[in-house]
C-alpha cells in the first residue's frame, strides 16, 4: 500500500506530540521518585521535539500524589506535565494487514477512540489526555478522504523502530502505536486486529501514539511478509533544495 505521505512534520509544540508516556508507581508506593528514560530511534529515524526537554535522555521527577501533572525534569525548573511526549520521524517495518476503518468525522473518531482505547485497557485519564491532543490533531489536519485506515503497531514493532529504556527497570512496559492513513474507501482486505491489553503490574510504563504519514512519511519499497518498509526523510542527504520544496 502506498501512503499519502511526504509532508513535513506538522507537530510543533504544546501537548500535541505523539507518543505519550505515562509512568506509574505501585499503588502502595506513593513516595516521590526520580527515573531516567532513554529513547533510541533506529535506522534513519530521529527526534524533532519533546516535552519536557530530552537532552540525551529524560531525567524525570515523579510525584504520584499529584492528581494530574505528575512529571517534571529532575535538574531543570520545567513545568510539571501530565505525561512525557516526544515527536519525530520513525523508520521501521509496520504492519498494514490488521486494523479498522473509521469514518473521517469528529463524532465517529471520538466514539471509536474511546471505545477502542477502553478495550485496550487505557484508563479514563489517559483516554482524555489523548482525546484532547491527538484526536484534535487528526481533525486539525483536515484530511479530505472519507475514512481512516488505522493499523495498530504492537510492542515488538514499536521497539524495533524506537527502543525505550527506563531506569530503574519497570515491572511492565506496554507500547502501542496507532498508524492512521486517510483512504477514500473501505477495503475487504483489512482484517480485525487482536487486542493485547496494557499491563499495569506494579511499577508500570505505558506508551500510546497516534501517527500519520507526517511521522512515517512515505513508502520507499521493500514489500515484505511482515509489512511494508517506511523510511523517514532523514534518509536523504542534508535535505537538498528539491526535498525541502517537497516537505513544505
Amino acid at each position: 500500500m502506498r501512503t499519502t505521505g511526504g509532508e513535513k512534520n506538522g507537530l510543533t509544540g504544546g501537548a500535541t506530540h505523539s507518543p505519550a508516556i505515562w509512568i506509574y508507581r505501585p499503588d502502595d508506593r506513593r513516595e516521590e521518585v526520580d527515573v531516567e528514560v532513554e529513547l533510541d530511534f533506529r535506522g534513519n529515524g530521529f527526534m524533532t521535539s519533546s516535552i519536557p526537554n530530552y537532552n540525551g535522555r529524560w531525567r524525570i521527577h515523579i510525584d504520584p500524589k499529584l492528581p494530574y501533572n505528575k512529571y517534571s525534569s529532575t535538574y531543570v525548573d520545567d513545568a510539571w506535565v501530565p505525561y512525557l511526549d516526544y515527536d519525530g520521524f520513525r523508520d521501521g517495518t509496520f504492519q498494514t494487514t490488521h486494523g479498522w476503518f473509521v469514518e473521517n468525522d469528529s463524532a465517529k473518531l471520538v466514539e471509536w477512540h474511546r471505545a477502542t482505547l477502553n478495550e485496550y485497557g487505557f484508563n479514563e485519564t489517559e483516554i482524555d489526555d489523548i482525546n484532547v491532543s491527538y484526536v484534535r490533531m487528526l481533525l486539525d489536519r483536515q484530511y479530505k478522504d472519507t475514512y481512516f485506515a488505522i493499523y495498530p503497531q504492537n510492542k515488538t514493532i514499536v521497539d524495533a523502530s524506537v527502543s525505550l529504556k527506563v531506569t530503574p527497570k519497570p515491572d511492565s512496559v506496554s507500547r502501542l502505536w496507532l498508524y492512521f492513513v486517510p483512504v477514500k474507501a473501505r477495503s475487504a482486505l483489512l482484517s480485525p486486529p487482536g487486542i493485547e491489553k496494557v499491563k499495569r503490574k506494579g511499577y508500570a510504563v505505558i506508551e500510546l501514539a497516534y501517527l500519520t504519514d507526517r511521522e512515517i512519511p512515505k513508502v520507499i519499497s521493500d514489500k515484505s511478509p511482515e509489512g511494508e518498509r517506511f523510511l523517514s526523510h532523514a534518509g536523504a542527504p542534508l535535505l537538498n533544495g528539491a526535498l525541502r520544496n517537497h516537505l513544505k
